[in-house]
């Protein structure tokens, strides 16, 4: 509603972010912290740095952290994804798959 102003959701993300069931679902919640580059997800953001030790998003997360608690504006693109792999648009038509889409008339197999 409100953009990246709009940091109403820090402490859901931040939550998200400490206890989700995988790296895709950490993936996001870090994401989307880095978009608010809110002074709110710092708690969390050490927490999880602090937690995951040496991985690939706990470096991420303690670098997002670290900038923002020396106040450090907000890097241009952050919180947008880098590439969108498998996701394809609500409008989008489906993928070719060289067999024929069945119709209402056609009776299920």
């Amino acid at each position: 509603k409100g953009g990246w102003k709009d940091t109403s959701l820090v402490a859901v993300f931040g939550k998200a972010l400490r206890t989700a069931d995988g790296d895709p679902q950490r993936k996001l919640a870090l994401l989307t912290l880095e978009g608010f580059w809110s002074k709110d997800s710092l708690v969390d953001l050490e927490a999880f740095a602090e937690a995951a030790g040496t991985s690939d998003l706990a470096a991420r997360a303690r670098k997002a952290a670290n900038a923002i608690a020396k106040g450090e504006p907000r890097p241009e693109g952050a919180g947008v994804p880098q590439q969108r792999v498998g996701v394809i648009p609500a409008d989008a038509a489906p993928p070719e798959s060289g067999a024929p889409a069945p119709t209402d008339s056609d009776p299920p197999k």
